[in-house]
């Protein structure tokens, strides 16, 4: 693991697990974050997605061997994380954001619509869905969110429709979540590659959080 230089260091147990009061300047490198990122979803994706008995078959999936340089010219939503007039997030950060390409977002998007009806969760499918308003303060909602899913660690997929998909860090998208979504206009999902929970965000200003429950043996 390689720390940025100027960042601060922090024990095991916070490198692990960010909780409500996480602090929000720790960020891995950008080779170490591109291996974090890649190998999971190349082992997940390459393999028959499998979502609540309902699968997506994609055999010919590939991803590149060496870490690539975001495309922030080709990546649509890029300027709300790289424009003065919007926000600028880190070098660093910005390391972590992969955008998938249309074959990978159409992917994701297939999978998502397993996830909810009628735009909100499958109550038959979760076993506990929370809501909570993002109208507030930003810092509460995201501690709202590391309420619920407190590893941060964690890669997730956040996706916003069949074309437009990034994969990122729990901790970067928390820690950013309203440059990720845009009232009035966005409805996104975010969800890790187990599928073990689910969150939606919606136009509205409100979060969803679905927990699927525990498989039995």
């Amino acid at each position: 693991m390689t720390l940025v230089p100027g960042k601060p260091t922090f024990s095991s147990s916070q490198q692990t697990r960010c909780g409500p009061s996480g602090n929000r300047r720790w960020f891995w490198s950008a080779s170490d974050a591109w291996e974090r990122l890649r190998q999971p979803i190349v082992g997940s994706m390459a393999r028959t997605i499998s979502r609540f008995g309902r699968e997506v078959q994609r055999k010919d999936l590939k991803l590149p061997d060496a870490a690539p340089v975001m495309n922030l010219k080709t990546f649509p939503l890029a300027w709300r994380w790289t424009q003065p007039s919007h926000a600028v997030l880190p070098p660093e950060v910005l390391a972590q954001i992969r955008p998938m390409d249309v074959q990978e977002s159409a992917l994701l998007w297939a999978q998502a619509r397993a996830f909810h009806a009628n735009d909100h969760l499958l109550p038959s499918d979760f076993g506990s869905v929370s809501f909570r308003t993002t109208s507030g303060s930003a810092a509460e909602a995201r501690s709202w969110l590391r309420e619920q899913q407190s590893d941060c660690t964690i890669e997730v997929f956040v996706l916003w429709d069949s074309e437009l998909a990034v994969s990122t860090t729990w901790r970067i998208f928390t820690e950013y979540w309203d440059d990720f979504c845009y009232p009035a206009s966005d409805d996104v999902a975010v969800w890790p590659m187990t599928a073990a929970w689910v969150l939606l965000y919606h136009h509205y200003e409100q979060f969803e959080f679905g927990r699927r429950p525990l498989r039995k043996p």
